[in-house]
């Protein structure tokens, strides 16, 4: 007879949790995790296990929560039908239809595993919050110009309106401007972004590889060979390029 007093207790793998975030910061037992604010006890990590969260639901069986492809996958530790998930945005009930075919113990009640579901999908998005947190902070430390007034980081629209933008002389080129300072009348960054698919996508593209140079560390980060970007500091009286003149005065010119 299954356990139907079965305790649903939410697990953290310290092994999966990037320490460079400062999650254990001033913690003294490091089986301890806060996220956001919430004191979750870790149980201690070991061998090959890649779970994030897990709550077990029998003795022989857990829903885990693990990285995958930039988000949370919720799925069944011990899998007969391999590789079986869904990302943890999935509606629970989906989730469950989806990965009960691993389930593997027809005594362990469905419900059980629903509840289980609903923990990892909770203990993820807020992980992931805090990891976007975290990534912001560290983007607007390198680019300081992607902060808004509130203290957040800029939106792509945002970060589109903040720039100048001017149309290079070959299809697909643009030159792009960005961080004005009024007291010293300069723009702090130039970009060249060559893009086949037009000045949206070329603007996307830097946003994102702002946020990517700055959270990886690497000045020299261009996957695509679109973007060739350095510190360019100049004013209105030194620049050479009809363009430039044309980006500077051009107050509506955005993207």
């Amino acid at each position: 007879m299954p356990d139907m007093k079965h305790k649903l207790t939410l697990e953290v793998n310290t092994a999966m949790v990037d320490e460079r975030m400062g999650v254990h910061d001033g913690e003294k037992d490091p089986n301890v995790i806060k996220v956001k604010g919430e004191t979750v006890y870790a149980s201690p990590h070991g061998g090959a296990n890649n779970w994030l969260f897990r709550v077990k639901v029998s003795d022989a069986q857990a829903v885990i929560g693990f990285r995958k492809h930039f988000t949370i996958g919720i799925g069944f530790m011990a899998e007969t039908d391999k590789n079986t998930n869904s990302p943890y945005e999935c509606a629970t009930d989906y989730i469950y239809d989806h990965i009960r075919v691993n389930k593997g113990d027809d005594l362990i009640p469905d419900e059980r595993c629903i509840k289980a579901i609903r923990l990892i999908r909770t203990a993820a998005k807020n992980w992931m919050d805090f990891e976007t947190k975290a990534m912001d902070k560290k983007v607007m430390k390198v680019f300081p110009e992607l902060q808004r007034p509130d203290g957040n980081i800029m939106t792509l629209m945002q970060f589109r309106k903040a720039c100048r933008v001017a149309q290079g002389a070959y299809g697909g080129e643009y030159h792009v401007v960005f961080g004005w300072n009024t007291a010293t009348q300069a723009w702090k960054y130039k970009f060249d972004v060559n893009s086949k698919k037009g000045k949206a996508a070329a603007m996307q593209f830097l946003y994102w590889y702002l946020r990517n140079t700055a959270i990886y560390n690497d000045p020299n980060l261009s996957r695509h060979d679109m973007v060739k970007g350095a510190d360019f500091a100049y004013n209105k009286a030194s620049l050479p390029n009809k363009w430039d003149k044309d980006l500077l005065g051009a107050s509506n010119f955005v993207v």
